[in-house]
């Protein structure tokens, strides 16, 4: 079960990491690490472009507390799954704005994120090999980073759609599934976007093997 403490935490590190990004450099990967336990715990699940998402099903089975309960950090009452399902979806958008405010970050402060991210996804990849169920957390987050750096596209590129590639030829299928639909949503997104010099888009996206 959810407790206040676990919402009132990951608020708390949402908070910090949005607030303090340009800041963490090699303290990203703890930072994120237990963000992605947090995911785990609450049942949220990679979607489309990154986000991630809270099910009827991991609703129903991590029951949070009231909101006056979450408010207040104190013991409370288990509540509807359709409220379980609110204090979920807040939590995954606060999650959402930590990684499109990366697009304030300094170069050499989003490079520390997008390093941090393939570490983590790194690891998932290793688990994974052992026919465990991945965390997709890694690999959701490096998509959701890479559509919001659009603009400075000569700085994420590279070392995000380099991590993506190992991710699609992993021998498990969910990180294979994750990892193509991860890059491709990321090619065509720099395709529709107004590049201020769209020549860019052309070499960076004939870098990606064929």
């Amino acid at each position: 079960m959810v407790t206040s403490r676990h919402v009132t935490a990951m608020r708390a590190l949402l908070a910090a990491a949005r607030r303090d990004g340009d800041a963490l450099q090699h303290a990203w990967l703890p930072v994120l690490t237990t963000l992605q336990h947090l995911v785990w715990i609450l049942g949220l699940k990679p979607s489309t472009g990154g986000s991630m998402k809270a099910s009827r099903a991991s609703a129903d089975a991590n029951a949070v507390m009231s909101t006056s309960a979450v408010m207040a950090d104190l013991p409370g009452q288990q509540v509807p799954v359709a409220e379980s399902l609110g204090v979920m979806s807040a939590l995954s958008a606060m999650l959402s704005r930590v990684f499109e405010a990366s697009k304030n970050l300094d170069d050499e402060a989003l490079h520390h994120l997008i390093d941090a991210l393939c570490k983590l996804s790194n690891e998932a990849m290793e688990l994974a090999y052992s026919n465990r169920e991945p965390s997709l957390f890694a690999v959701a987050k490096l998509l959701e980073t890479g559509l919001a750096n659009m603009h400075r596209i000569e700085v994420m590129w590279r070392p995000i759609t380099n991590h993506l590639l190992e991710v699609c030829q992993h021998p498990h299928i969910r990180m294979r599934e994750w990892g193509v639909e991860a890059i491709t949503y990321l090619v065509q997104a720099a395709f529709q976007y107004h590049h201020n010099n769209p020549a860019l888009v052309t070499e960076f996206n004939g870098y990606i093997p064929r």
